[in-house]
């Protein structure tokens, strides 16, 4: 019995897509983008520090790539500069610092800068804990849902293109 399925492999029904799927993928992401939105507009205002890190770091995941670095390039020019002003240029250097020593992924650095952003602005009754837990929760989940996003709508229905697979085996050479 082979544990590889390959090209030639018999699909099951519910593995092959379908635009229904693909629908429902794209409300699902789309709630779970835009619903702790809204909840923090109900809860601390538009125009509080929290709301302005989802829309700060959802932009960011959505038009950065090149890796951790260029990412982190981008984030730190912004949040280091006004308008924003959330952490200081020697915060950023600790938080690079800090991911570069920990084990896992470089990016999970936006999620310091996040606690930090939290930590420097706390609004009007939180603590400086208490925000930036907020604004690390904020910056991790909005860091990754577009990219998980991106990979749920795409992954069935690219799997037929001779172009995309050719370039994806490339890539892993």
């Amino acid at each position: 019995m082979s544990l590889v399925i390959d090209d030639a492999a018999i699909q099951i029904e519910h593995t092959l897509p379908n635009r229904s799927r693909l629908v429902k993928t794209l409300f699902v992401g789309v709630v779970l983008w835009l619903l702790p939105f809204v909840g923090l507009i109900a809860w601390r205002g538009y125009s509080s520090l929290h709301v302005e890190e989802y829309k700060f770091f959802t932009v960011s995941a959505l038009v950065t790539f090149g890796g951790a670095y260029a990412v982190l390039a981008y984030v730190t020019q912004a949040v280091t500069t006004s308008p924003y002003n959330w952490i200081t240029p020697a915060q950023a250097v600790d938080g690079l610092a800090l991911a570069e020593t920990t084990p896992g992924h470089l990016i999970m650095v936006l999620q310091f800068v996040g606690f930090m952003a939290g930590w420097n602005n706390p609004p009007d009754g939180m603590s400086p804990l208490a925000s930036g837990i907020v604004g690390a929760l904020i910056t991790t989940c909005h860091d990754v849902l577009p990219s998980f996003l991106f990979i749920f709508l795409g992954a069935h229905t690219s799997k037929g293109f001779v172009a995309m697979s050719l370039s994806m085996e490339l890539s892993q050479a």
